[in-house]
């Protein structure tokens, strides 16, 4: 279910500007990854923590990831689990912009009345255009997070989870 939202967000015919005053800690990197642009405060935090918890991203996000940015730097996000901050986010090609605490909203809202200005049926083209890349990997990426719910090491991580 969670998958067909975030996919009706990113191919969608309107684009998704996400303003990031936080973390986004596994889920939450997932769900930016549907989003068009991405702009964060300094203090913004980022982490795919599914790898240490025994579980894969299993709502596209995954696949949406390698193919928003370099091969290398989505396999360290992944793979090793750890927080970037916005400026490392920003290296990756994670996030478009580091912006002011203050100004995160206006400049948010500036880039989204931009974006309304131009040709609704050039936006909508270029958003297609932007996932040409899917769904290849989507069904697996869903069938493997399913499996591995069921494993020991997430399994173990809930009840951990649960305790804490």
């Amino acid at each position: 279910r969670m998958q067909r939202i975030l996919n009706r967000f990113y191919r969608g015919d309107r684009p998704v500007i996400a303003a990031i005053n936080g973390q986004a800690l596994g889920g939450g990197c997932e769900i930016l990854t549907a989003t068009h642009i991405r702009l964060a405060v300094p203090e913004a935090r980022f982490a795919f923590r599914q790898a240490p918890n025994g579980i894969i991203t299993g709502w596209g996000g995954g696949e949406r990831l390698f193919a928003q940015i370099p091969r290398a730097a989505a396999f360290q996000l992944v793979l090793s689990g750890e927080a970037v901050d916005s400026n490392a986010a920003l290296a990756l090609g994670f996030i478009n912009q580091v912006v002011p605490r203050e100004s995160l909203m206006s400049r948010s809202l500036a880039l989204a009345e931009a974006i309304a200005a131009n040709s609704s049926g050039a936006v909508k083209a270029f958003l297609e255009m932007g996932t040409f890349h899917e769904p290849v990997g989507a069904r697996w990426e869903t069938d493997t997070f399913a499996d591995l719910w069921m494993e020991p090491d997430f399994r173990n991580f809930i009840a951990k989870f649960r305790r804490d």
